[in-house]
């Protein structure tokens, strides 16, 4: 794998670190998803997301809270922008 440049290190050979140091660590069997995912390819109707392994769900249901949390902090503000309802 090339290093980053010097003016990336500290986003891009932050995320190598992490990536490697994570190496052989991961929750995930690569053999089970690739079994999963022959699964679902063959499937009428496959789900249109999937998410393969635990770290995979919990990452993404943190995301999603994070999401949610900030859409309602700012809903009130999102939501007066529609038109008031006596001028539609």
């Amino acid at each position: 794998m090339t290093e980053p440049g010097d003016d990336y290190v500290p986003s891009v050979g932050a995320m190598l670190d992490m990536m490697r140091g994570a190496h052989g660590h991961m929750p995930g069997d690569p053999a089970k998803a690739a079994r999963v995912m022959l699964d679902v390819v063959a499937m009428d109707e496959p789900p249109l997301s999937l998410l393969l392994g635990s770290d995979a769900v919990d990452m993404v249901r943190m995301a999603d809270q994070a999401r949610n949390a900030e859409i309602d902090k700012w809903e009130h503000v999102s939501r007066s922008t529609d038109f008031d309802p006596e001028s539609v």
